[in-house]
């Protein structure tokens, strides 16, 4: 910006309060303080320049915001734009500038350097217009004086020979008047060598104006003053004396002996020639050589001699590592060609990076910077960082783009210089990509390499073609039915047994190895073995089949071919002792058809019958018999009497609280009567409120034995919930045992103690099981498992007994309306004996089994 610009631009914001302080972005105002910076000449506000000067972290001063000048004093005056009025007035007058006195500028130096006239304008912002005053300046070779404006910039140029002394301080300028420096001395000077035998030519300067000999660093070779040696030295300007001179040397090679005295001891005459021997003194030579230790060193043991150079040190000399850690004995002869001694010790100490070990042998870095290339990904993801192995982040990628980063459809852009790694700018246009189907897009336009997916619901077919799914979003490529595939495979004979699939059924070259479904002609089961073409292989049969006893209770899994092997046994064995007994009724000269008998025998019986009967098989089959002698309905043949198997927590909680135990029972039971009483409801509910944690898991584990559902039921009441008890009719029973009892009177007797001996139960109220609701429907297990248990007894004594509702008091009650004792016993093969004493309706106590 020109400084008239600058100028006008200032007083026109200024003056319409349009100017924004660079600090701040506030605008300012006339009744606002200012200070103005004497470089770039920008405003700003007084306190947001105290600001920025006060928290400027530099000790020799603060810079200015806008052209980073080096100011030294915080401003704190409010001065206008000449500084020579403090808190100029403020005016509102049409043509007045704002923070300005209204005196002259008077600003020095507004001409350029040199100017001494001071700016003839008002107090103004911006920078003086330039100097006019009309001064006299010499041209740059000062023969011509010249009279120009004082902020003039033009070439006073005379025209006339320069004639200034150049820098070698000999020659003159021959050019033309010019400004700046003159061109360096292009004379060239010849200079000669010592040994006269080169010469060169060298540009005349301050150092070669009186110079006229050089060193051309070759070997002197010239006569010596002795006219027997000549000079090897290099080429210099005079000569040494000649050094095997009688003057130069005055002792014996050893320095121990003077030249006259070696020459009495070897019976010489003293030197006087150059060329004359030198003695020696026949001493040892004693100097000091290269080896030993730098207290003792090692001397140098021959006599005497005249080599330069002493002979190699037999001794050895000890030398401490590079470390220091370790002494070595070299032999003093190759202490030079060992160079620096290492010895194997790695340095344990971490690098500069704190990552890795020095693992130095035998190390003396103080420092231990880390020579590995930290080449860590920078985060531009672009580049690795190229510093050495470092603590802490990784700096900034340094590398910069000059091309313009746009978004995808190129209406955001970010012109250069790009940071690397710098995201695409974003873009609130709709994307412009090609999508996979048709529907509207509403997704803005986005640097990720795929767009997001499309969400709208459409109906798509299964893989397998099976049925014609709704509501599948649209990017959704694979949709399964998940039902089974059931395509046809390559042999023919089997489907696909996968859910709904997108590939093929099987890969080019695989085999169906689906099991054969071919039944077997023997037991019927699949062949099961791999797929095949031929016929089926004769192997054994590995399906589980089932077994049981000839009544059916007891049942089993045996593997196919076992059954059939122990079947094949079993009517092995019946059919020979079926031809043993055919053989003994009939006429021996009878024939017997043993096939036709098999085919009875395979008839007659079932393969699955394979199980043997046990005593449990025969109980029930009694009680069966007995069930049906007393024409009972339903019966349950299958429950047996004892006492129920009682968590020790419940035993626990019985002896603590009885009397919530027993209530318990007795609410359990009557739900229990009251559904099977029940016709039109098949599940009856009782609650119990107000119970906490214990109570709650007793009732929940005595439901278990009453074949009840538990749930809780929160009453709002911290610690406090409801137990909700539902018995279903078809699912539901009584313990034959309550858990009172169980707990109170352990002593229950059901065993039968001798032969002839009494059958006693609990003294006290027993309950025993039975499903049925009246004595008609009483469980044939309660009536049966009685009736069993006195078989080979003499008394049958029922104490107090409850048997689903009926109780039983005195030595034998029963009502003569329901059953006959007669019809009870014959069904058990026992010839009753009854004792008609007592009062009507009772039945005698003693019972004599009959002799079958």
């Amino acid at each position: 910006m020109s400084q008239v610009n600058q100028k006008s631009k200032l007083t026109t914001q200024l003056t319409r309060e349009s100017l924004e302080c660079m600090i701040c972005c506030a605008k300012i105002r006339r009744k606002h303080s200012i200070w103005s910076c004497q470089v770039c000449f920008n405003v700003f506000h007084l306190d947001c320049i105290k600001k920025w000067a006060s928290s400027s972290v530099e000790s020799d001063g603060w810079r200015c915001p806008g052209c980073q000048s080096q100011n030294a004093e915080i401003p704190h005056l409010y001065t206008c734009f000449c500084a020579k009025t403090v808190n100029p007035p403020l005016s509102y007058q049409r043509y007045a500038i704002p923070h300005a006195c209204g005196d002259t500028c008077g600003r020095i130096g507004i001409g350029g350097q040199g100017c001494t006239h001071g700016c003839p304008e008002q107090c103004h912002p911006g920078r003086c217009n330039p100097c006019y005053a009309q001064v006299r300046r010499s041209c740059p070779c000062e023969k011509q004086i010249f009279t120009v404006t004082c902020s003039g910039k033009q070439a006073l140029l005379c025209g006339n020979r320069c004639e200034k002394v150049l820098n070698c301080g000999v020659h003159s300028c021959t050019g033309n008047c010019h400004e700046g420096a003159c061109d360096p001395c292009g004379v060239l000077i010849r200079l000669e060598c010592h040994c006269g035998k080169n010469s060169k030519s060298v540009p005349c300067t301050v150092e070669t104006r009186n110079q006229h000999f050089y060193s051309c660093d070759r070997t002197c070779n010239r006569i010596l003053t002795c006219s027997n040696h000549r000079c090897e030295d290099k080429c210099h300007p005079i000569c040494k004396p000649c050094k095997l001179a009688p003057s130069q040397i005055k002792s014996c090679p050893c320095g121990k002996t003077s030249i006259a005295e070696a020459c009495k001891i070897r019976g010489e005459r003293t030197r006087a020639s150059c060329t004359d021997p030198i003695p020696t003194c026949g001493k040892p030579c004693l100097k000091e050589l290269k080896c030993g230790g730098t207290r003792d060193r090692h001397r140098c043991l021959k006599d005497c001699h005249l080599e330069p150079d002493c002979p190699e040190c037999p001794s050895t000399t000890s030398i401490k590592c590079r470390c220091g850690n370790k002494e070595f004995e070299v032999e003093c002869k190759n202490l030079e060609a060992s160079g620096e001694i290492v010895c194997g010790k790695k340095c344990t100490k971490k690098r500069s990076c704190g990552k890795h070990k020095c693992n130095t042998k035998c190390c003396i870095d103080q420092d231990h910077i880390c020579p590995v290339v930290c080449d860590r990904p920078l985060p531009c993801k672009n580049h690795q960082c190229e510093l050495l192995c470092h603590n802490g982040h990784c700096p900034p990628c340094r590398y910069l783009s000059f091309d313009e980063l746009t978004c995808e459809c190129g209406d955001a852009v970010i012109y250069p210089p790009v940071p690397c790694g710098t995201k695409p700018p974003d873009c609130n246009r709709p994307c412009t990509r090609s999508h996979d189907c048709d529907h509207d897009v509403h997704h803005n336009c986005h640097g990720e390499p795929e767009c997001p997916p499309c969400y709208v619901l459409t109906s798509k077919w299964c893989h397998g073609r099976h049925m014609l799914r709704q509501n599948i979003l649209c990017h959704v490529k694979e949709v399964s039915c998940g039902l089974l595939c059931d395509k046809l495979l390559k042999c023919s004979r089997h489907k696909c047994p996968r859910k709904c699939h997108p590939s093929d059924c099987m890969r080019e070259n695989d085999l169906c190895m689906l099991p054969c479904t071919t039944p077997r002609p023997n037991c019927g089961h699949p062949c099961n073995a791999p797929c095949h073409e031929r016929e089926c292989p004769d192997t054994k049969c590995k399906e589980m089949a089932s077994v049981t006893c000839l009544c059916g209770r007891l049942k089993d899994s045996i593997v196919c071919w076992k059954r059939e092997a122990e079947f094949e046994k079993i009517i092995q064995a019946f059919l020979s002792q079926r031809l043993s007994q055919l053989k003994l009724s009939v006429d021996g000269t009878a024939e017997v058809d043993e096939e036709k008998l098999r085919d009875e025998l395979l008839s007659s019986r079932s393969k699955l019958q394979l199980l043997k009967c046990d005593k449990e098989c025969a109980r029930i089959e009694r009680a069966k018999k007995l069930a049906e002698a007393l024409q009972l309905e339903s019966p349950d043949v299958s429950t047996q009497f004892g006492i129920p198997n009682y968590s020790d927590y419940m035993k626990k909680m019985a002896q603590k609280n009885p009397r919530f135990v027993e209530m318990v029972h007795e609410k359990l039971s009557d739900l229990v009567m009251r559904t099977k009483k029940t016709k039109n409801q098949r599940n009856v509910t009782y609650q119990f409120e107000g119970l906490n944690r214990d109570k709650r898991q007793l009732i929940y584990e005595y439901c278990e034995h009453f074949g009840c559902l538990y749930n809780s039921m929160d009453e709002g009441e911290p610690g406090l919930k409801s137990a909700i008890i539902t018995a279903s009719k078809e699912k539901c029973w009584l313990p034959s045992v309550s858990l009172a009892d169980a707990v109170f009177q352990q002593s229950v007797k059901a065993e039968r103690k001798s032969a002839y001996a009494d059958v006693e139960l609990s003294q006290s109220k027993s309950q025993i099981l039975g499903p049925g609701g009246n004595f008609k429907r009483l469980g044939a297990l309660n009536v049966a498992s009685l009736a069993v248990s006195v078989t080979g007894y003499d008394v049958l004594r029922l104490r107090r007994s409850y048997v689903n509702g009926l109780y039983i008091y005195g030595r034998t009650l029963l009502r003569r309306s329901e059953a006959s004792l007669g019809t009870l016993f014959a069904a058990t093969k026992f010839a009753p004996h009854l004792d008609t004493e007592g009062s009507k309706g009772d039945v005698g106590s003693i019972i004599r089994p009959a002799v079958t």
